[in-house]
């Protein structure tokens, strides 16, 4: 995949093969073991939280990788796919903007920084990815609106937005665990509408 990336344009290299490689533009992770593959995303965000990941994913990985509760990536792409497939990612990935017209947006107690990927909610941090900051940010910005998978998968990924559509499922079901583990709920779904984000029901 390394070769025929580069003979498409792309700077590719294996990590063992360019141990002085201090920051590529994505870092690709073949996520053969979901737990490794988790954990060398984990430690890239940490070194670098602003390294798009990208997770390419046999079927039987990718549903133990929804097990683990953790998704560090940006994007995924399950087999069988092509090199083309992972040039299109990587087109994406590589795009500057983050997704946001204010520098901060807040709804009730929770608070994003987009040019951080960084929410807040009460005393908690939540460190996002750049997919996840983008699509909060687009919840964030019509707080209280329904907006349908279909009109989020075409902000989000307008060259493919009904493999889109999936990936909206993925990150809406992440960004919930995270931000409804700080407190009452705030991320929800109308069944057949789409999701919406509120200020948490304080009882």
């Amino acid at each position: 995949m390394a070769r025929e990336l580069t003979d498409a344009g792309w700077l590719a290299s294996l990590v063992a093969e360019s141990p002085g490689v201090k920051k590529p533009a994505v870092l690709i992770v073949y996520a053969a073991d979901a737990e490794r593959a988790v954990a060398d995303a984990a430690r890239t965000r940490r070194s670098d939280p602003h390294t798009p990941v990208l997770f390419l994913t046999a079927p039987e990985s990718f549903e133990d990788l929804l097990r683990i509760g953790t998704w560090p990536g940006d994007d995924y792409l399950t087999a069988p796919f092509t090199t083309a497939d992972v040039a299109a990612r990587l087109r994406w990935l590589t795009r500057t903007a983050v997704t946001a017209s204010d520098p901060e947006l807040t709804v009730g107690d929770l608070k994003l920084r987009p040019r951080c990927l960084l929410a807040r909610r009460g005393d908690h941090e939540i460190p996002l990815t750049k997919t996840q900051c983008s699509l909060l940010g687009l919840l964030m910005e019509k707080p209280g609106r329904v907006i349908s998978k279909i009109e989020l998968a075409n902000r989000m990924w307008p060259d493919n937005n009904v493999r889109g559509a999936n990936n909206v499922e993925l990150h809406i079901s992440y960004l919930r665990q995270r931000i409804n583990a700080a407190g009452p709920p705030m991320i929800h779904t109308r069944r057949g509408a789409g999701y919406l984000i509120s200020p948490a029901q304080v009882s």
